[in-house]
């Protein structure tokens, strides 16, 4: 690494912008999942174990909990007074599932794409309790938010304190996160719809067995 590279490093994770700006935009992630906020926590992440920067990296953990945090509560409010949830696969489980259970519903959908932005918003317009939805809004947010830790730790050591490539290790590894929680959520349903039709299918042929 040259000295312009450190002095680059040095100064970007030592700005007194860098913590608030990753925490707006992890609010803004909220309404606006394209923001990429995700990748630039994984870098900040990734930057700051790589100079162990551990007084940094508890710092952003702070900070991603509380944008997380926040955009959800902001979400939650925009929900309530919503006529209309945006059309995703996540959608009728979510709608049907909230208001019964919202733990489960904000747990399970924080980690799939767009599963924050319906999750929250769904919560508000089925009327979940804002005491209710805020002790879950903060175990998500802190679950997320130690999700971001480890996926930084991972790209640590292939940064080597060079900002440019610890972004694009950040975006690699968004994208590779956010494939594998659509597959699995895939996964998932295939399996129950195969089971389902099984079911079903059993439930006919004895329906239809001579006595």
């Amino acid at each position: 690494m040259n000295l312009g590279t450190d002095l680059d490093l040095s100064l970007l994770l030592h700005s007194p912008l860098l913590l608030p700006a990753l925490a707006v935009l992890v609010l803004l992630d909220a309404p606006f999942p394209m923001v990429p906020s995700e990748a630039a926590l994984m870098s900040a992440f990734g930057l700051a174990a790589a100079a162990h920067q551990w007084w940094l990296v508890a710092g952003l953990v702070l900070t991603a909990f509380a944008g997380a945090a926040a955009g959800d509560v902001l979400m939650w409010r925009l929900g309530s007074t919503a006529r209309k949830l945006p059309d995703v696969a996540l959608t009728a489980w979510i709608s049907a599932t909230v208001r019964e259970r919202p733990g489960a519903v904000l747990v399970g959908a924080r980690f799939v794409p767009m599963g924050r932005l319906v999750s929250t918003a769904a919560a508000g317009r089925a009327g979940v309790p804002f005491a209710r939805f805020l002790p879950w809004a903060a175990v998500t947010s802190l679950a997320w938010s130690v999700y971001m830790l480890l996926a930084g730790l991972v790209i640590a050591p292939l940064v080597g304190g060079d900002p440019i490539r610890a972004f694009l290790a950040g975006l690699v590894m968004a994208a590779l996160l956010g494939g594998l929680a659509a597959a699995v959520r895939w996964l998932r349903r295939a399996w129950r719809a195969r089971h389902s039709h099984l079911t079903h299918r059993r439930a006919a042929s004895h329906m239809f067995q001579p006595v």
